[in-house]
């Protein structure tokens, strides 16, 4: 059910049930002969056809879509995982200094730009915080980005946003932290900043980096398991919206 799907991701339970109605992000994995799903939480208990789209194609609110196999980089490799629903029309950037909850696959071509990519969404159970970080609207060229990469970068900056990204809207964050340069540092699916679990980012994020999504499954989570205390209502910081039901094909009402 919803309460141990929460729990498997956030890796506590007392997850407010109307958190689904916010989520960005569902887990769906399904193991194969050569494919395992042992890093991420299990599947949400519902039941999606998302569409499989392309970096300029148009996304409805409320609609599932995972990326095409063809030129959308991570999304793809997200999508062997997971899927994305669109919920806002417009992304708003992160503040400075502010946790959020992220999603990556490890990635080779991160070595052109010399940092660590993310997409920001709700429901991943993975936390991050920005630090100093500047807000861009992405090129459609690398050559551009890899301008915009090192002007953040020469800037002081320690991430940059990107929170409209291509005509589908996804928020991008690039890590641009000395540790974070993948050139240097060899590609890795964690990457090198601090990552944290919990409702509230207040749990410790051991993340696993023989797999090909960012994780917290490093180490056992066992306060699941043992009734971790129950966090504030969500209410409290704004997260629920009104509870909803959920029944849909290949978008959510």
């Amino acid at each position: 059910d919803w309460a141990d799907y929460f729990a498997a991701v956030y890796g506590e339970r007392g997850v407010p049930d109307s958190a689904r109605d916010t989520f960005s992000w569902f887990y769906s994995c399904v193991a194969a002969a050569n494919f395992s799903c042992a890093s991420v939480p299990r599947a949400a208990p519902l039941y999606v056809e998302p569409l499989a789209l392309k970096l300029w194609s148009q996304v409805g609110l409320d609609t599932a879509f995972i990326g095409d196999r063809k030129n959308t980089d991570g999304l793809f490799l997200a999508g062997r995982y997971g899927f994305f629903v669109k919920r806002t029309a417009i992304n708003t950037a992160a503040a400075s200094a502010s946790w959020v909850e992220v999603v990556r696959g490890r990635k080779k071509d991160e070595t052109i730009f010399n940092s660590t990519w993310y997409y920001v969404v709700k429901g991943s159970g993975v936390w991050l915080n920005v630090g100093r970080t500047v807000a861009m609207e992405i090129s459609t060229r690398k050559k551009l980005q890899r301008f915009q990469v090192a002007q953040a970068r020469s800037d002081g900056h320690d991430t940059l946003q990107f929170p409209n990204s291509w005509s589908m809207g996804m928020h991008e964050l690039v890590d641009l932290r000395p540790a974070a340069r993948q050139e240097e540092r060899g590609v890795s699916t964690c990457g090198s900043a601090e990552l944290r679990t919990g409702w509230r980012y207040q749990l410790p994020c051991f993340c696993d980096n023989s797999a090909k999504l960012i994780n917290c499954r490093g180490r056992h989570r066992r306060r699941a398991a043992e009734g971790a205390a129950e966090p504030a209502s969500a209410s409290d910081d704004g997260r629920a919206h009104a509870e909803g039901e959920w029944g849909w094909d290949r978008g959510l009402p």
